[in-house]
């Protein structure tokens, strides 16, 4: 069959279109569920053009195929959710903070780091050293001293150690100290590292919520002392 214009734009052509966009439209979606669901999308809708339009029983076995995966897929993620359970602290990280839709993900990224109680005085952070995890702060307060100075305290809610995420290597521009005793989930860089390609949604929430936590503190700031005058 000749390829023409008209050929190309027939209601049966549209329909194998359709597929490809779908196709292509999980590709650009950031969320696994969305992914997995525009796939199986696209498979049935080539399903039927295969099976109606090309008679093609090639394409039909393989179209299946991918559809069936995704349908396995959405279905442990479906899984995953149903079963994910969360304290009310993990869920104010998880759903408050992260605005995670996904329990199943926000589970998977809870257990990659760890819950801990520090006592008063305990350091999250040196000045000028590059730090080793990256903290949330659940109940208590955390000072932030630079220069032998305090110049801001982090409270429930706020992220520690979050610049080492946003620029690879950079050390703490300031020590964070517990004021008193702090509840806090720590997850490591070394695993922080592998977050992007292990667990993506994770790892764009994160990035979400700290650049939301930046803003705040950001806004949040006293201002700025006046320069003496000469």
């Amino acid at each position: 069959m000749d390829l023409t214009l008209q050929s190309a734009l027939s209601p049966a052509a549209l329909l194998g279109h359709a597929s490809y966009i779908l196709l292509i439209l999980s590709m650009m979606s950031d969320r696994m569920g969305v992914l997995r669901l525009l796939v199986g999308a696209s498979a049935v809708v080539a399903i039927f053009y295969a099976v109606f339009i090309l008679n093609d029983p090639v394409g039909t076995f393989w179209e299946t195929l991918l559809l069936t995966v995704s349908v396995v897929q959405l279905t442990r993620l479906w899984l995953a959710d149903r079963r994910a359970r969360l304290s009310p602290e993990e869920a104010a990280l998880v759903e408050g903070r992260l605005r995670m839709r996904s329990r199943g993900a926000g589970r998977r990224l809870l257990d990659t780091g760890d819950w801990v109680a520090l006592p008063p005085g305990a350091r999250l952070t040196e000045e000028g050293a590059r730090p080793e995890a990256l903290w949330f702060v659940a109940a208590g307060e955390v000072e932030i001293v630079r220069g032998g100075a305090p110049v801001a305290v982090c409270r429930a809610g706020n992220f520690v150690g979050e610049m080492a995420m946003l620029e690879e290597g950079a050390p703490a521009s300031a020590t964070a100290v517990a004021r008193g005793p702090v509840r806090a989930w720590r997850l490591p860089y070394a695993k922080l590292a592998r977050l992007a390609t292990a667990q993506p949604d994770a790892h764009g929430a994160l990035h979400g919520a700290i650049a939301r936590d930046m803003r705040g503190k950001i806004v949040g700031a006293p201002p700025a002392a006046p320069e003496p005058a000469e």
